[in-house]
């Protein structure tokens, strides 16, 4: 009976920690342009030093390594959630996010600098700006380092470091101050040409992995895990790999310059000791040795002119060439801004991901040409104007607007003092905002006023069957969700932008797997 009990015993509990491995799983979430730590590559694919990183601790520990890029500000509210998918971020370290966060030992030090407009006069800190605005990235570290400096300096945020760069370029503000190893990266790969990086950096801050608030095993795992990619060499491939033709290079300039002024600092220290009795040696050797270290520093110099030289002409052969058409930016902003709702709604689906990481790279790049060419007619002295919007007079155009919809059309209209009427419509569609969050519970209409002879539509798609919906069916009213009118906007949105026919089931498919909702 003992032996019988002791194989129960070990068998359910090799089968539980069979199961604990099983589940083990890294969720790292980031920026989905930030290169080269992270970023969405010319393929569709996920990459990046961080990318790679992640993978290769997950595979020495055991971990399941799940990927997902997306709109920042998403990313760190998952993460923050003790309920959110995110389970592992790269951030840099404050006072403020160790409050809700657990930070493990930094593994970079990464400096901001103030990138201007050429026609702006060069300032070395923000305290110069004085009554000039400055652009930096929403809910970054930028913001916070400005907010904690308790500056008046006004700030205009931006969606990524690329998007503050492109507002400066285009003249909308003339400051921006970001990350300077993405700033000289982007410049050059965008032909900014009309950019400057200054030469002081405002503040350095390290740059760690980060995990929820109270995950101490997680933490220790990922620990342990850059320990033994370091220990194995895996770590400096990696570095090298994402590091070695650009901020190894200018890490090594600087280090040669540091080590070069301590020879001189030590040879002139150890002169001056023997000024007295050997003058003449003294001289001569100092004048030597200054005219050698003039001579390396103009050879680094050059030498590291070059590089940048051949880094550049690497970059212009990617670059592709495209014709613009006139009469375009106005699609390629809307485009651009249903891109970026469909990144933040399906981010965790790879297939859909594909697709709009290419449509969302040849928008960009379209814009860009746009912007080009209209920088050539752009008035020089623009300035941003502000003005105060009459909220009154808004409706009231907003009233004559749908008046002349209605004479268009020949179709009646009226206010809600006359609702009652819809029981005589065939049709009904709710077009307003009432029925989501956070008004789940409300309706505009009684359920009394709907029969089973009408057809009753709703545009807001969450919650997918809403509380005038739900009354509908209850009615026996045919009833359509609001879910079909925004997979068939985005089919129709594909089609017109890409030429191509949209996989329209498999948008669907995630679609409805997304909001967990079964195929009809």
């Amino acid at each position: 009976m003992r032996y019988v009990f002791l194989f129960l015993f070990l068998f359910s509990t090799s089968s539980l920690f069979g199961q604990n491995d099983s589940t083990k799983q890294i969720i790292f979430g980031s920026d989905y342009d930030y290169p080269p730590y992270e970023f969405i590559n010319k393929k569709g694919e996920y990459d990046g030093f961080h990318i790679d990183l992640m993978r290769a601790i997950g595979k020495e520990m055991g971990y399941k390594v799940e990927i997902n890029l997306g709109n920042w500000t998403y990313i760190r509210e998952e993460l923050e959630q003790p309920q959110g998918r995110i389970n592992v971020a790269d951030m840099f370290y404050s006072e403020k996010r160790v409050e809700k966060l657990d930070f493990l030992p930094h593994h970079d030090v990464v400096s901001y600098v103030i990138v201007r407009n050429k026609k702006s006069p060069p300032i070395k800190s923000i305290s110069q700006l004085k009554n000039e605005p400055i652009v930096v990235t929403a809910n970054a570290i930028a913001e916070e380092y400005i907010k904690k400096e308790d500056s008046p300096i006004k700030m205009i945020q931006s969606v990524t470091d690329l998007h503050a760069l492109k507002i400066i370029a285009s003249k909308r503000c003339n400051y921006a101050l970001i990350n300077q190893y993405t700033a000289h990266k982007f410049i050059e790969e965008h032909n900014f040409d009309n950019l400057a990086v200054s030469e002081e950096f405002v503040f350095s801050k390290n740059l760690s992995f980060v995990v929820k608030k109270g995950d101490t095993k997680l933490a220790k795992d990922i620990e342990e895990g850059m320990n033994r990619i370091k220990e194995n060499g895996i770590y400096s491939e990696l570095y090298v790999k994402w590091f070695d033709n650009e901020k190894e290079a200018y890490t090594l300039l600087l280090n040669r310059l540091k080590w070069a002024s301590i020879i001189l600092l030590s040879i002139i220290f150890v002169v001056g000791s023997w000024i007295f009795t050997l003058r003449k040696q003294v001289q001569r050797k100092t004048r030597n040795l200054l005219e050698e270290a003039k001579e390396r520093h103009k050879m680094q110099k050059l030498l590291f002119q070059k590089n940048e030289e051949l880094e550049k002409r690497n970059y212009e052969l990617d670059k592709f060439v495209y014709s613009v058409s006139h009469n375009v930016r106005s699609p390629i902003a809307s485009a651009l801004g249903l891109v970026s709702v469909i990144q933040l709604e399906f981010e965790d689906n790879v297939n859909l991901s594909f697709y709009v990481s290419n449509i969302g790279k040849s928008l960009h790049k379209l814009d860009y040409y746009v912007n080009k060419i209209l920088a050539y007619v752009a008035n020089k002295n623009f300035k941003i104007k502000k003005e105060r919007i009459h909220f009154d007079g808004l409706v009231a155009q907003l009233i004559e607007e749908a008046k002349f919809l209605v004479e268009k059309f020949r179709c009646p209209a009226a206010d809600l003092s006359k609702i009652e009427e819809v029981k005589n419509f065939d049709i009904i569609i709710n077009a307003t905002s009432v029925g989501m969050s956070p008004q789940e519970n409300q309706s505009l209409l009684r359920k009394e006023l709907i029969s089973s002879s009408q057809i009753v539509f709703d545009v807001v798609y969450v919650p997918y069957e809403t509380k005038f919906l739900k009354e509908a069916r209850e009615k026996g009213a045919k009833i359509i969700h609001g879910l079909d009118m925004f997979l068939y906007q985005g089919v129709a949105q594909f089609e017109l932008f890409t030429g191509h026919k949209a996989p329209e089931e498999v948008m669907k498919k995630v679609l409805y797997e997304h909001f967990k909702i079964p195929s009809a």
